[in-house]
């Protein structure tokens, strides 16, 4: 916003890019993820249309609706 003493980045969020371990088999979902970024990050056979399999009961509202705090499957 011009005129003001807020940085450029005020209000926004950058999830983290950096690989989820292999061993990992689950995920809380934070602030600024999408289902893509993910399952990319944990390489997930199948990508998101797997990993939404693997979480279908829990994202109700479907792929896109993904909440902070929510904790997601990686693993069959």
């Amino acid at each position: 916003m011009t005129g003001t003493n807020r940085p450029s980045s005020y209000g926004t969020v950058t999830p983290s890019r950096r690989p989820i371990p292999a061993s990992a088999n689950t995920y809380t979902v934070q602030a600024g993820d999408c289902l893509s970024v993910i399952a990319q990050r944990a390489g997930v056979k199948g990508g998101t249309q797997a990993l939404y399999a693997l979480n279908k009961k829990i994202l109700v509202e479907g792929p896109d609706r993904i909440y902070p705090g929510q904790r997601l499957r990686l693993r069959a």
